[in-house]
């Protein structure tokens, strides 16, 4: 503890110095925390926490030059009672340094370097659904090593990888990891993602996909697959939600290789009035590792969202952990209540 103690305070010391003297720096982050309890501890109904937050300080340097440094901490499900972060984790998670060659040399297009350890993410704002079954195949990377992104006006390309071990990389993984990134998110109502991620075998064998959302009002609509090519796998996701003034529903599923209907998802809600309302989630699980149990779980959730903050109190019903907005579940389901604001 007395460790983390003062990794914190070094940390603030760094930031309290180091932020007269920088042009421009600004401050971003998350704090997401969320409990359930089953009422019942003693007959092996346990309760659980979950708690998330960042802190990210972006520092411009000059008009080329832009450095990112983020922190964070999570008990990673830590039994309630137990403090945080002596139960859990705490570190650096992202530090890196932008470079905008593109304007540096007055190129006709974007061209910008990126040099640190850093998050690679493909395919995770493709959803359409809360429970996001359609997105098939996202992958989030987090890499030491260098990228470049290129825009074009329509979309960009990023294209990286990775130098040496990668930060919470598996024991022993020391080849790089590559990422090459299509991004065209002005298409009129249509986003359209593809991309390739090596995952750092010897025998470079990446998985591949693709991913797309269309938003015509009030229909939204979400589809993704992917194909592994070192184990053969293939995957798909298609999901939509439609909003008809105070009401909303939606529904989802995805498949694989072998189980063609693996999951479905149906959701409904209802803002009963501005920025509060009930919400709903079904989950059915159809392929073989659901054993012939179709019901995976339901939740109700009752919301409010003052500002930029969301809390909600709900239930969640099942025997498999399942879980619709709550980010927490445990075997049996619960009494939840989850706080989350981003800054």
């Amino acid at each position: 503890m007395k460790k983390v103690i003062l990794l914190i305070l070094s940390v603030l010391l760094i930031v309290a110095f180091a932020v007269p003297v920088m042009a421009d720096v600004s401050f971003s982050g998350r704090i997401l925390d969320s409990f359930i309890t089953g009422f019942a501890p003693k007959e092996g109904k346990a309760d659980y926490n979950y708690y998330y937050s960042y802190i990210g300080l972006t520092a411009e340097v000059d008009e080329y030059n832009t450095v990112y440094a983020e922190f964070w901490g999570s008990p990673d499900k830590a039994t309630l009672g137990v403090k945080a972060f002596p139960g859990g984790m705490f570190g650096l998670s992202a530090l890196y340094l932008d470079t905008d060659v593109g304007a540096y040399f007055g190129l006709p297009v974007g061209v910008v370097g990126r040099l640190g350890n850093f998050w690679v993410s493909a395919g995770r704002k493709y959803e359409a659904t809360v429970h996001a079954v359609e997105r098939a195949g996202y992958t989030d990377a987090q890499i030491n090593g260098v990228n470049a992104t290129v825009d074009f006006g329509i979309g960009n390309v990023a294209v990286g990888t990775s130098i040496g071990e990668n930060w919470g990389a598996a024991a022993g993984q020391t080849l790089p990891a590559q990422q090459l990134i299509l991004n065209l998110p002005e298409l009129g109502p249509v986003d359209f993602q593809a991309y390739m991620y090596g995952k750092g075998q010897e025998d470079f064998k990446p998985q591949l996909g693709a991913n797309v959302k269309v938003s015509i009002d009030p229909v939204n609509a979400a589809a993704g697959f992917y194909f592994d090519m070192a184990s053969e796998v293939y995957g798909f996701g298609v999901g939509a939600t439609a909003g008809f003034g105070m009401f909303s529903v939606g529904a989802g599923l995805n498949g694989m290789k072998d189980d063609m209907i693996n999951y479905v998802n149906l959701e409904a809600s209802a803002e009963v009035i501005e920025n509060v309302g009930v919400e709903v989630g079904v989950g059915l699980g159809l392929g073989s590792a659901y054993n012939d149990k179709t019901f995976d779980g339901a939740e109700i959730s009752a919301y409010v969202k003052p500002g930029a903050s969301t809390w909600r109190i709900g239930y969640i019903i099942t025997e498999n952990s399942y879980a619709h907005t709550s980010v927490v579940s445990q075997p049996d389901g619960g009494l939840f209540i989850q706080g989350d604001v981003t800054f």
